[in-house]
This record gives structure tokens, sequence and C-alpha cells, in this order.
């Protein structure tokens, strides 16, 4: 039997382990990890170059000090994100492992819990394979569904309902959105204020760059509006449109003031603000002759390609899934866990950490800053219940 089980070898998993073990190192503890290897989703995260946390989340100090004690140098950057030294994800995961191995733990690898269960003061963990391992406390770090292709399979969420928590309805989030209106774009790009709207009025801002694709946006900005859509109440997609603003430093007389002196034509004229691409799906989405001379235009054709160019419309008529996605939304109901240990308050000794919990935030380092901290916290609390 052992004293601790961590089920799930990601981020929080992890940084539960080395938490405990730092409490003591004599603590029998087990991972269950259904890859091969450990930490395979933190090997993606920023693109391959993991931002940790953020100066702006929650307790970071925490989550950077944990770094700085396995000797992992982090840079932040001008927008408050932390990055290894390196820019490489594969070095904060190797400084994980490398710690990790200073400990005698049991791991079982390419292998599935399916079931957690409380008899009496220990938990029996059902494996795939039909074998049943034993231990006093267990924390259920899965992850969410996000990333399948990572083993991210939602797998926690069963086992939680299964111990009577209530799991919140759950959704791909910081993922791309999908668009009818996008005829001509894909390829470009534009710097832009967007703004989600839904059918009662404006849900959230952002600006950054918005990527277009052959069937919709994508980009930062897009990725933190996804976590605003969300299909409860009777809601469907259709109830959702973005709105981007092209030139968020000028107003319609500012941007028909400049496109007058440009000597070209109206196509031309837009051009002095976006891409060519962009500049002719608004000629089209408008049935205005691009080709026009600006000095042949009258002001009704100018106003309306300045107010294209500061509200530009795009019908959402989807999310990307989750093997886009980067997180999930919705999960275990945050009001049945213990905020400062992660311990379930229906089952005494069961503990969830990381994305499994109801806790999507917005993209910059703060769903990996939640993941390392609860796991941290988790580790630590079930090391000292042992005492």
């Amino acid at each position: 039997m052992f004293q601790i089980c961590i089920i799930g070898g990601g981020a929080c998993g992890i940084a539960a382990a080395l938490a405990a073990l730092s409490k003591d190192e004599d603590i029998s503890l087990a991972i269950v990890e259904k890859n091969s290897d450990l930490g395979k989703k933190i090997l993606a995260t920023g693109n391959g170059r993991c931002n940790v946390t953020n100066e702006n989340a929650p307790e970071h100090q925490r989550v950077l000090d944990f770094f700085r004690g396995l000797g992992i140098y982090l840079k932040k950057d001008e927008q408050g994100r932390y990055w290894p030294g390196s820019n490489r994800a594969e070095d904060i995961l190797f400084g994980m492992i490398s710690r990790l191995k200073n400990y005698n733990i049991k791991y079982y690898v390419n292998t599935t819990a399916r079931s957690v269960k409380k008899i009496g003061d220990c938990f029996h963990v059902g494996m795939d394979d039909g074998s049943t391992i034993k231990a006093g406390k267990v924390l259920i770090a899965t992850g969410g569904k996000a990333g399948p292709q990572y083993g991210t399979t939602g797998d926690g969420y069963r086992i939680a309902r299964e111990n009577g928590h209530n799991v919140t309805r759950i959704y791909p989030i910081l993922a791309p959105l999908e668009s009818e209106d996008v005829h001509g774009l894909a390829g470009s790009r534009a710097g832009c204020s967007v703004t989600l709207w839904d059918s009662g009025g404006v849900l959230e801002q952002e600006r950054g760059e918005v990527q277009f694709t052959k069937d919709g946006l994508s980009g930062i900005c897009i990725f933190d509006l996804s976590r605003r859509i969300v299909l409860e109440g009777g809601k469907t997609f259709g109830d959702y449109r973005l709105e981007l603003d092209l030139v968020p430093d000028l107003d319609e007389s500012g941007i028909v003031d400049i496109m007058k002196k440009s000597s070209g034509t109206l196509r031309d004229g837009a051009r002095s603000f976006v891409t060519a691409q962009i500049a002719g799906h608004i000629a089209e989405r408008l049935s205005i002759d691009g080709e026009k001379a600006i000095a042949d235009a009258d002001d009704g054709e100018l106003a309306s390609i300045a107010g294209a160019l500061k509200s530009l419309v795009f019908r959402v008529s989807g999310v990307k899934g989750y093997r886009q996605a980067q997180c999930t939304g919705g999960g275990v109901a945050l009001d049945e866990i213990r905020e400062d240990t992660g311990e379930s308050k229906l089952v005494s000794g069961l503990y969830f950490g990381g994305e499994i919990l109801d806790h999507g935030e917005k993209c910059g380092g703060y769903n990996l800053n939640f993941a390392f901290l609860s796991g941290l916290k988790a580790g630590e609390d079930m090391a000292g219940a042992l005492k």
C-alpha cells in the first residue's frame, strides 16, 4: 500500500509529487500515467517554449520559488509572462524529472486508472489491466479533454462523478473560432481590437493579432475570447459575433482623411491600413468597385470603407474542438474542493488539481500557473496530513 497515489503525470501531478517528497523523502508514492513518459503535454505548451506563469497570476511567486528551487531559471518578458531561460519546454520538464530521480517513486506508465473507491481508510485504484493498487491519499490530476493527442481524454471526470462530485459542463476553450464570413482571407493577419458580442450585448474585448484561416479566426486574442462562448440556457453559436476594429487608433473621419490623400484606387486606400487580402474582402463585402479611383469616389463609398475598417463583423459558427484547444472549460465544481489544499469536501483524502477543475483562464501562463500551484498545494497537504 502506498501513502500517496497521483493519477496523472503532467504539470500538476509532477509538482504534487515533488512537493510531497520535499516534505518527507521517505513517503511511499506512486504515479499512474497513461502515456509512456511523464509530462508529454508540457512539451507542447507555449508553442514548445512553456509559458510557466505570469506576474499577474494568483500566487505566481510560489510557482517561481518552486522552479528556482529546482535550479531552473525563468525570465520575464514585457507582458509579464515567465519562460525558461532556454526558451525550451523540454528543459522545464528535464529539470522536474531530474529531481524526481532523487526519490524512490513507483511509476505505472502506459496505464490508465479506471476507478477510485474509498473503502474504510484506504483508496482502491482500479487499473485498465484489471489490477488494483491501494493508497492512503489520492490526487486526481488527469487534466481535461483538450489535447487528446497528449493523452488528456477526460478520464478523471468519470472518477469524480463516481465519488459524488458535480462536474459542470465541459467544452473546449483557448481555441480558434469558426466563421463562414472569412471568404478570401485565409493566411492574412491583422493587429486589431476584437469585441465579442452575444444577443445581450458586449461580453469582452481583447486587442492583439488576428490570424485568418480557411474557416475562421485564430490568434491569442481570439483564444481568450473563446472562453466566453458557452452554449447554455438555449444559446447557440448563432448568438455570438466578433467585431473587429482594424484601425483602433483612428476614428472613421481620420481614416477617410488619409484615404483622400491617396492617389490610387479604393482598394489601395484601404491598403494603407490592412493587407491587400483584407482590403479586397472589404470591397467585396460592401459590393464596392475596389478598382475605382479614389478621386472618382463619393463620400458615401469612402465612409463605407472606413466604417468596415472600424467594424468588420464575423458571425461565429463554431469553436474548434479539443484537438486544437489549449484548455478545457468546466470541470469538477470548485465549491466542492478546498481552495487551499485541493482536497475534496465530500471524500476525505481525495484531492483534485489542474485542468480537471472548473478553472479555465486566459492565455499567458495563467493555466500552467494554476496546474503547478494546485499540485504544490495538494502535495504539501497530503504529505503534511501523513505526519
